[in-house]
């Protein structure tokens, strides 16, 4: 079967790594310039040497599949293990660990979060800054050669003979609305759309030749901060970089904020928690994530169409999760179920 996969994100890298090693021809296509979605590497200085992930910070395996994945990509030197506990802060001060959390490996990627999605990509075609804006179900009597057809923002089309799409789920539910006419697709659109998303900041920031601290990661109980990176301790970035993610609560309050005014925010907050030092950045940037952890998900690992003449199927970290590895066995999930379901075409 040809496969149109919309969307770059671990999911669909996932599912259509699957199923193209089994002799599907996949084609993910992608609005972005770049695969993995919140496995993501910003670039900064003048020979773009200093790399910080201000997506997703790490993995950590709790499910047998994606520690398999972890394994994979620490054999290929893609991730490496990172710490096995992180540093505390609250309003009593700072801990050297947190006092409530088990100890367990998480891992790092050295050379940036967005390398996993670069590894994935190997095995697909992936069409970056390809926009896909309306997909159509071809009638089973008017049929041409492939039951869908996806259309793309730059009038171009695409045939394909089953779609996945692997988009955030309000992203999802906006792309099958453009195929409501279809009784299956309707069904998919009603359930995708009550899925809920907290929204979130990151602030990037460089303090030249200051002293490297010796923790990893400081989780935070503040009432503008979440979790503070050393993504100094990752790589050598030739300076002090951090990564600052801002709360939920914060996140929320503040969506419609100028950036501007969150960015100096969260840097007067960082020199709260570190000290008047971190208040004070060589440079800094923000960035905001309107979809960035599902707070209402759903608890199956995939949704799927009743039309097998036209298989359709939703996948994403929104299902039975809200983290990478939610996004990984949602897409490994499918992969394996189709690769049985249409083992003869």
């Amino acid at each position: 079967m040809r496969i149109g996969i919309v969307g770059a994100g671990l999911a669909g890298l996932t599912a259509g790594r699957l199923l193209a090693q089994n002799g599907h021809e996949v084609i993910v296509l992608e609005k972005s310039r770049g695969y993995g979605g919140r496995l993501a590497t910003r670039y900064f200085g003048d020979n773009k040497q200093i790399k910080l992930d201000h997506g997703s910070p790490l993995v950590a395996p709790d499910q047998a599949d994606f520690a398999a994945f972890i394994d994979e990509l620490t054999a290929k030197n893609i991730l490496k293990p990172w710490t096995d506990s992180f540093s505390f802060y609250n309003e009593e001060g700072m801990f050297d660990e947190h006092p409530s959390r088990e100890k367990k490996m998480v891992y790092m990627a050295p050379n940036g979060m967005n390398k996993i999605g670069e590894y994935m990509s190997r095995w697909v075609d992936v069409r970056l800054n390809t926009k896909v804006s309306g997909i159509t179900m071809v009638a089973p009597g008017a049929r041409k050669k492939r039951p869908w057809i996806l259309n793309m923002a730059n009038i171009s089309v695409l045939e394909t003979d089953a779609l996945i799409i692997a988009l955030p789920a309000v992203q999802a539910a906006g792309l099958l609305q453009t195929a409501q006419d279809e009784t299956p697709v309707r069904s998919l659109h009603m359930k995708v759309s009550a899925v809920q998303y907290d929204p979130g900041f990151t602030l990037m920031a460089g303090f030249g030749a200051h002293e490297t601290p010796d923790w990893k990661g400081i989780a935070c109980q503040h009432p503008v901060l979440g979790f503070i990176s050393n993504e100094s301790s990752k790589r050598d970035n030739k300076e002090l970089t951090l990564v600052v993610h801002a709360n939920k609560s914060f996140s929320t309050g503040h969506r419609n904020t100028d950036k501007d005014l969150v960015r100096r925010e969260m840097i007067t907050a960082l020199g709260q928690v570190l000290g008047d030092w971190a208040a004070m950045p060589e440079w800094s940037d923000i960035h905001f994530w309107r979809y960035a952890f599902p707070s209402r998900n759903i608890d199956a690992p995939f949704l799927e169409s009743t039309q097998q003449q036209a298989p359709l199927a939703i996948i994403g970290d929104y299902f039975q999760g809200n983290s990478m590895q939610a996004a990984y066995v949602s897409g490994k999930k499918l992969a394996e179920h189709w690769l049985t379901q249409f083992a003869n075409r």
